[in-house]
């Protein structure tokens, strides 16, 4: 009889993709859900508008949305009655239903953001001590929580779905452009750091899909030539429309919000699985998990165009890099391999 695997996370994550196969790949049967999915549209258009309102209002809708949310993720629970609940980041998953949880169900948490910086929930860092398995990207995390008390951490990455994002041989003839860019703005320092990034390329044919938010505005101040790169997209990217994007550029740049220390964004492994050769901000993970490759680590904004450079215009050396990078990692760190760890780790 197949065991059972309750997934706790977005639905837009590629994450939940490569979960889902990597379970399947060890006879799981999968179910998934998010926040969201528990509330409807309309409670959740009302969640995301009144994000910005003063504490005393939001006090009370979050009492009220967070605590009714936790019996419908019991009740989710109970009918499916999975063995292993994995919850991405928190979800806003109270202590007390964890420790419900834990009844009958081993707990892991993936970690996509650092638990002592994010603000998305109270007990995001609370919830940790009740793990099975806590799963971080980045080292320095990793210490952290430990200093802390918190057990059962390890460092792994799951890659991706090589079925989900690969090599589209006949779309990589001519590319659409050399650069693109996948994501969003922030209303803090982040989000201005970002586009400092982005605006290091913006010589080069770049483009960068984001959708909408007035702090472009704020940004595109102090850089408006990256104003004439910018799609706005009306809804979100899917899976095979990102892979698309990749195949048809050459580079691909990786910068990292604040609270990734030391860390792998996880956005590398898509952009490579796809063929792409990611441009990445540095991280010192990446000399630890990659020696032996001369990855296009990027130390200083200022060396961007130097890196660029020596990238874009030799197509047989980034093609050669690409495919030698691509088989090291993908040896390791694909989904059924990353779950085969994470089920030794629980079950020993």
């Amino acid at each position: 009889m197949n065991r059972k695997v309750l997934l706790i996370l977005p639905y837009y994550y590629s994450l939940k993709d490569s979960l889902r196969s990597g379970f399947a790949a060890h006879n799981y049967n999968v179910a998934s859900t998010s926040f969201y999915d528990q509330n409807n549209s309309l409670i959740n258009k009302i969640d995301i508008k009144t994000t910005g309102f003063p504490f005393k209002f939001r006090k009370y809708w979050n009492d009220w949305l967070i605590g009714s949310t936790q019996q419908k993720y019991l009740n989710l629970n109970d009918s499916f009655k999975p063995d292993i609940v994995v919850i991405y980041n928190n979800e806003h998953v109270s202590p007390a239903t964890i420790e419900k949880f834990r009844k009958k169900s081993k707990i892991v948490f993936i970690l996509g953001d650092h638990p002592l910086m994010s603000k998305t929930d109270p007990y995001n860092l609370l919830i940790l001590e009740q793990a099975d398995c806590i799963v971080c990207p980045d080292s320095y995390w990793k210490d952290e929580l430990e200093l802390l008390g918190i057990k059962n951490i390890v460092l792994d990455f799951i890659g991706t779905n090589q079925d989900i994002f690969f090599p589209i041989i006949n779309d990589k003839v001519n590319f659409l452009t050399d650069i693109s860019f996948i994501g969003r703005t922030y209303r803090n320092a982040d989000g201005y750091k970002r586009a400092l990034y982005l605006s290091k390329f913006t010589k080069y044919k770049l483009m960068l899909y984001t959708h909408y938010d007035s702090y472009w505005n704020v940004w595109l101040k102090s850089f408006p030539k990256l104003e004439e790169h910018i799609q706005y997209l009306p809804t979100p990217l899917s899976s095979s429309e990102v892979n698309k994007i990749y195949n048809n550029s050459a580079l691909a740049p990786i910068d990292s919000n604040s609270g990734l220390i030391n860390g792998i964004h996880l956005r590398f492994f898509d952009i490579l699985s796809a063929g792409c050769l990611p441009i990445i901000e540095y991280k010192s993970d990446y000399e630890k998990i990659f020696k032996g490759f001369e990855l296009p680590l990027i130390k200083n904004y200022n060396d961007v165009e130097s890196v660029v450079n020596k990238w874009l215009n030799d197509v047989d050396q980034r093609n050669k890099f690409v495919s030698e990078l691509r088989n090291y990692t993908f040896q390791k760190y694909n989904p059924a391999d990353f779950i085969n760890r994470i089920l030794s780790f629980l079950y020993g």
